[in-house]
């Protein structure tokens, strides 16, 4: 049926001259739902869960010279999503120390006061250590139980475990997404290991927030409540499968959070390269969106006008027209062009696939940042400095310059100053994380 969904692709070169070899060519996948579907179904019922680390560290200032706690600030955020609930709509609330607390067992958004209550006076009540482990464990025993199609838990933190399996939370929290459940991870604080958490977001999609001020907190809070509303396509996964003339790959997700795909790509045996992303839920207002990199050949005997590139499937359910095992499918076709001067050029694609590899820049940053190789770290910095002139984005441009600044007068990058590269490099500033206006005609 697919009716609900757009899939469209555009290639950063096209036409390429017949005979050419080891041409540079960038690709733009772009997911979302169609306009008619989305006026339609302007927001389903969901069940959100917040998981709050209650440990003693969340007494802390929210930063230096903050007039509100760790743990005041989150209160207040927590607080002003309430008055968004929908009577539909459920709230679960976990407290998590060295142990897990069920505060709120998926309340209806109806009981507004039950839920400011509980959150005005649990979150306070606990303090000791940081147990993932037993925070996903009451997660997944909450979502366990039958509910709304949209489903989304909020895991705050301020730091590392020191408690509990780090390897049974990371399994727990795959098997909540096989619930179909979107995690996001949110962190206040400098022991927040931002690069750490994204390993539990990428699992189901969700996002992975760097919280820098108590007003940010709020904001955020909200955004994840009206995404988890507005999220009425459910266990959805993106099949990307690449023709084995492609050379030196790289894949990304460019929103709503930039992601480095390539590591999901496996090789068949017949030199096909593949990968199934899970995107669990799609937003009616979001554009969701790829981008492939890649070195290919046109050959000289070749007699066809096009040449496959790959192949793109999408699999979706729609729960709220009680539709499951929805398929949409592209190729990805080059075309071939018998005289040279005929290319043609797509710019936007070329700086949306720039914008991503920042990503890549990013990790290979944070891992020599593990290793106490600060000279490296100095040399990737540059790079993303050079990438950001030429995306012409300022904002970019000055952030990693002060981290550069940062690493020339002290020798080294605090775990903050990490976690903010980290943090700008995921946020596409050029598509405003995805969001979208549904009457915006230029997308169809």
């Amino acid at each position: 049926m697919a009716e609900e969904i757009i899939l469209s692709t555009a290639l950063s070169r096209d036409l390429l001259p017949r005979g050419s070899r080891n041409q540079k060519l960038d690709v733009r996948l772009k997911l979302f739902t169609h306009d008619t579907f989305a006026r339609r179904h302007p927001q389903t019922a969901c069940d959100v869960v917040l998981a709050i680390d209650t440990s003693q560290s969340m007494d802390e200032p929210f930063k230096a010279g903050s007039g509100l706690t760790k743990r005041e600030a989150v209160v207040k955020a927590a607080t002003a999503m309430v008055s968004s609930l929908n009577p539909d709509d459920t709230l679960g609330l976990i407290c998590y120390d060295s142990a897990g607390y069920i505060e709120l067992n998926r309340t209806p958004g109806r009981d507004k006061n039950a839920i400011r209550q509980a959150i005005a006076t649990r979150i306070g009540q606990h303090s000791g250590g940081t147990n993932f482990q037993a925070a996903f464990e009451l997660a997944k025993s909450l979502f366990a139980k039958p509910g709304n199609a949209s489903r989304r838990l909020c895991f705050l933190t301020d730091g590392k475990q020191t408690e509990g399996s780090p390897q049974r939370a990371a399994e727990l929290n795959r098997e909540i997404a096989d619930l179909r459940v979107v995690v996001d991870c949110l962190g206040v604080g400098s022991d927040f290991h931002f690069t750490e958490m994204q390993k539990y977001t990428a699992v189901s999609n969700g996002r992975t927030e760097l919280l820098d001020t108590p007003e940010q907190a709020q904001q955020i809070f909200r955004e994840l409540l009206r995404n988890a509303q507005q999220s009425l396509i459910s266990n959805a996964a993106l099949q990307i499968t690449l023709d084995s003339h492609l050379r030196d790959v790289e894949f990304y997700q460019l929103t709503p959070e930039i992601r480095l795909l390539t590591p999901q790509l496996q090789t068949a045996r017949d030199g096909t390269r593949g990968g199934r992303i899970n995107l669990q839920s799609m937003a009616q207002t979001f554009t969701y969106t790829y981008v492939l990199r890649c070195n290919v050949d046109v050959m000289a005997g070749a007699t066809a006008a096009n040449l496959a590139l790959g192949r793109v499937r999408l699999d979706y359910d729609v729960p709220v027209s009680q539709l499951t095992g929805q398929v949409i499918e592209n190729t990805i076709v080059l075309n071939v062009a018998d005289q040279p001067g005929q290319e043609i050029h797509d710019h936007t694609v070329e700086q949306d696939a720039l914008e991503a590899s920042l990503e890549r820049l990013n990790q290979q940053a944070q891992h020599a940042a593990a290793d106490d190789d600060w000279t490296t770290v100095a040399t990737i910095l540059k790079q993303m400095i050079d990438h950001s002139n030429t995306l012409g984005d300022p904002d970019k441009r000055k952030h990693y310059q002060q981290r550069l600044d940062d690493l020339v007068k002290n020798g080294k990058l605090s775990r903050d100053q990490l976690n903010a590269i980290g943090s700008a490099s995921t946020k596409s500033t050029r598509r405003g994380r995805g969001e979208r206006e549904i009457r915006n005609p230029d997308l169809y």
